[in-house]
């Protein structure tokens, strides 16, 4: 179906649609490849700032806390991460954390 879009079991085709219009605009979908912040995504998407912080500023419970509240109120969240050998020990066992439990979710 397209490069990193696949169909699922929903069969919902628009959210692919959604991309390739928004990757059309942003110079090709090979420009996504490139990196970048999806923060700026989701700005352009749902027309609205998204707020961001660096992790290394704060402690693994604050941001989990964060993570869990913007769950909670149905909030659009992304996450980028530092190379998991950069960071702490703490912060470490926290991105093992989030990504077992994203893992989880996404398989609901």
């Amino acid at each position: 179906m397209g490069k990193h879009g696949r169909l699922t079991d929903r069969k919902a085709t628009w959210p692919l649609l959604i991309e390739k219009a928004y990757a059309q605009q942003k110079g090709g979908i090979d420009e996504f490849d490139k990196g970048g912040n999806a923060g700026n995504a989701v700005e352009d998407l749902v027309d609205m700032d998204a707020r961001r912080f660096d992790p290394r500023e704060r402690n693994a419970s604050w941001i989990v806390g964060k993570l869990a509240k913007a769950q909670k109120d149905k909030k659009p969240t992304t996450l980028g991460t530092l190379a998991i050998q950069d960071a702490s020990k703490e912060k470490q066992q926290m991105m093992r954390t989030i990504r077992a439990c994203t893992t989880t979710t996404s398989m609901r």
